[in-house]
Formats: structure tokens, C-alpha cells, sequence
């Protein structure tokens, strides 16, 4: 497809849109696709390709789901020895995406697919399918995220011009709670995809929920576990940082860090830890600019010979090739914690959400069940219940503080001590 050909497209999908506001009127949304399947249809995005079948996959999804995805990309591509595979993924998970081996071609998407003014959102849309995909002519498209996937981003799956569109229904709440109101106008939103996928009940961990996903396509799935992908660089630098400040202790990767603070565990329960751990292991602090004050609390605290402050000073890829040198992952709920799991570490993880509310709609609300680490040994360390009147929300993770660590400063840090203990004797053989 040349310029001239991608313009005339793009004028024909825009006068499809009209004047009405998608975003405003989900209702319109079944009427844009039926004139702008036609379009599509007239320059030849309908027809079934006799080439190189063409596969996109589209996330905007932070970097731990991102690394979540890494066991869907290799069965997708034992599927498909042949196809080549794109990948649209979000600035955050690009450093980690960029080097998959089972990809032809990673973008980190520019605009997050965060929805914002249909019409600047459309623009945005337009620029990305002209770049990299229409000429393509993409067989079939997936968007592996289960929920709170933005109409933005269910609309670039379309515009994107595939045959075949295959994400999460809209409304995949209803498989756990049949009189719902988390549709949306679901009906009017499901007409975008090809195929809306509803996941059986017992699906909870959001990679399996991204593996079944592709056997709605005819996959077959042979391996579960996920993947670290690094550079030789980022390797052998982890390494070097590893041997020269480890010696003879166990080498542990702490990432005190995390998006909510609700997710964060404590600095000071931290320091308590290192000291109550400093004569067995070596914790190596990792953290981006945002955690620098964190580390360099910890660090002046702490035994100088059991921390090796990291924060601020290693680029993401760098990070992740800490993680997979160390021995131990210690932290909090966060995407480096889906790292350590891709990279085959055993985990120790301080989670918020209460134990005693694990089982009231598991899979929409426990991001602990959604989220545990993926086919690797772990041990979660969890409060009992939670804090004053946490539990009579019902939020996802189960926490409704969100300006401080709440409910999970419950877990003793001594737990955590014991735990490490453990994790070393029965993981590691220590």
C-alpha cells in the first residue's frame, strides 16, 4: 500500500467515524463497523492471504503483564513457524519486548493507547497504522489483556485493518457475577473484535487467561512457564555487579518499589529485614529514579556489607539482568517480581490483599490470584485481614488507602525473615 492508497483509506475510515462521539455513545459503534467493513472489504483487508500470514499483537499493558505475555509469544510462534509477528506494546514493557526472539518487529507505542479526545486518538491511531501496519494487510490481531482494556485500544485493533480480531469480551466479568453491572454497553464494544473471548471461570492467572486467549485461534499450548529475554550486554554488566559484592553471601534482589502505595511494604520493615538477614545475604536494592530516596534510606541504615544500593542507576533492561543474576527475588507485588519468574528466581512477596478475601470474586477482585508469580516457586506473605474498614469495599486488591501502606504493613517483618530462611533452605538448598 503506498501513501496515496494509505490517505484515501484513512479519509474513508474517518467519514465512517462521522460527526458522533464513539466514546460518548457506545450505541454508534456497531453502525461505524458496518460501513467501515465495507471500506476495508474495497481495498482488500477482508481477503484471506496465500502469503506470510501476518499475526499483530497490541497491549498497552505496564511491564510486568508485558513479561506475563513472554509464554503466549513463544507457543504463538510454535504455532506459526512461518508467520511474521508484529508487536505494538506500551513504552513501559518495550525494553523487555524488543528483545523477543519469537517477534519480526516490536514498536514502543508513542501514545499508550490511553483513551483522550476521540478525534486526536483516531489521528493517533491513523500514524501508527500507516507506519508500520496496513501495508501488511494483517491476518489476524490479538489483544492479550483481560480487562480494563481502553475503547482507544480496542479501536486500534480495528483500524489496524485486520481480518481476524480476537480479544477479552467487554463484558468477561459476566462468567463470575451473572447479574453484572460491569457490561458497559459491552454488546455495542464487542462488534470490534472478530471474536470477543470469554474465558471459563477457572482461568485466573492473567497468563494463562493471555495462553487461552491464542487457542481460541487453534493454538496448542506444550509449555506454560515464561521467558527472560536479555542482551549479552545487560548480562554480563548484571554478572560483574553480582561476583564483586556478593563474596560468599547469597545474592537477593529486593525491589522495594511499586505503582500503588498501597502495594508498598514499608522502608523501615525492609531495614529490619536486611538486619535480621545481613550475615547470610547480600541484597541488591532495585528501583528507578522514583525509588532513589527509598534506597538511600535503606542504605544508610542498613549494614554496609549486606546492601548494594542499585536505585537510579541501571536502565530497566539492566535491572531485569540483576534479577536473573541474583539468586532470590525479596519485594513487593510489582512487574520486576514477574521478572524474577521469567528469569527462573523463587520469589518471597509481601502482597496487600487480605488473606480472608482471596475467595469473594477471585477473578475479577484477588489481584494476588491474577497476579501470583507464574510457574515458579514462591512464598506470598499476605495480612490475615484487612485494616479498619478496607474490607467493606469491594476493590480490586482489597485495600482502599491509597496514599500510604496500609493493610500490608500487617506482615511482621519477622515473617518475612522466616520466610527468606525458608525460601533459602527449601529453594535453594542453603
Amino acid at each position: 500500500m503506498d501513501n496515496k492508497e494509505a490517505e484515501i483509506l484513512e479519509k474513508e475510515i474517518e467519514n465512517c467515524i462521522g460527526g458522533g462521539n464513539l466514546y460518548d455513545d457506545t450505541g454508534l459503534i456497531p453502525g461505524f463497523v458496518k460501513k467501515a467493513d465495507a471500506v476495508f472489504e474495497a481495498h482488500g483487508f477482508r481477503e484471506e492471504s496465500f502469503g506470510v500470514k501476518q499475526i499483530l499483537i497490541v497491549t498497552q499493558n505496564n511491564l510486568g503483564d508485558v513479561i506475563l505475555l513472554s509464554s503466549m509469544m513463544r507457543e504463538l510462534r510454535r504455532n506459526n513457524p512461518d508467520a511474521y509477528i508484529t508487536a505494538i506494546v506500551s513504552k513501559a514493557g518495550y525494553p523487555y519486548m524488543r528483545l523477543c526472539p519469537y517477534a519480526n518487529e516490536v514498536h514502543g507505542s508513542n501514545i499508550g493507547f490511553q483513551q483522550g479526545n476521540l478525534y486526536d486518538d483516531v489521528q493517533e491511531i491513523f500514524e501508527i497504522c500507516r507506519e508500520y501496519l496496513w501495508a501488511k494487510k494483517i491476518d489476524v490481531c490479538f489483544i492479550p489483556q483481560w480487562s480494563q482494556v481502553s475503547l482507544k485500544t480496542k479501536l486500534f485493533c480495528y483500524i489496524s485493518g485486520a481480518r481476524e480480531r480476537i480479544g477479552f469480551a467487554e463484558d468477561g466479568y459476566s462468567i463470575y457475577v451473572k447479574e453484572t453491572n460491569f457490561d458497559f454497553g459491552a454488546e455495542n464494544i464487542n462488534v470490534l473484535y472478530s471474536k470477543a473471548v470469554y474465558t471459563p471461570a477457572e482461568i485466573i492467572q492473567e497468563a494463562a487467561r493471555d495462553l487461552y486467549l491464542i487457542t481460541e485461534a487453534g493454538c496448542d499450548i506444550k509449555e506454560l512457564r515464561s521467558e527472560m529475554w536479555l542482551s549479552n550486554e545487560a548480562a554480563q554488566k548484571a554478572s560483574v555487579i553480582i561476583k564483586e559484592r556478593s563474596k560468599n553471601k547469597i545474592p537477593v534482589a529486593l525491589c522495594v518499589g511499586s505503582a500503588e502505595m498501597t502495594r508498598k511494604y514499608p522502608i523501615e520493615k525492609w531495614i529490619e529485614v536486611i538486619r535480621g538477614l545481613s550475615d547470610r545475604a547480600v541484597f541488591f536494592i532495585i528501583g528507578g529514579p522514583i525509588e532513589e530516596e527509598d534506597g538511600a534510606a535503606i542504605e544508610r541504615s542498613a549494614p554496609k556489607d549486606a546492601v548494594c544500593n542499585l536505585t537510579g542507576k541501571l536502565s530497566v533492561e539492566e535491572s531485569l539482568a540483576v534479577i536473573a543474576a541474583a539468586e532470590l527475588y525479596l519485594g513487593n507485588d510489582t512487574g520486576m517480581m514477574h521478572a524474577a519468574a521469567a528469569s527462573g528466581r523463587p520469589i518471597v512477596a509481601v502482597f496487600r490483599e487480605a488473606v480472608d478475601r482471596e475467595e469473594i470474586l477471585t477473578g475479577v477482585l484477588s489481584e494476588y490470584r491474577r497476579f501470583e508469580p507464574w510457574q515458579i516457586p514462591y512464598i506470598a506473605l499476605r495480612p490475615e485481614h484487612p485494616l479498619d474498614d478496607c474490607g467493606k469495599s469491594m476493590i480490586y486488591g482489597w485495600c482502599t488507602v491509597h496514599d500510604r501502606p496500609h493493610c500490608i504493613t500487617q506482615v511482621k517483618s519477622e515473617e518475612v525473615i522466616e520466610a527468606v530462611n525458608t525460601a533459602f533452605k527449601d529453594f535453594l538448598k542453603k
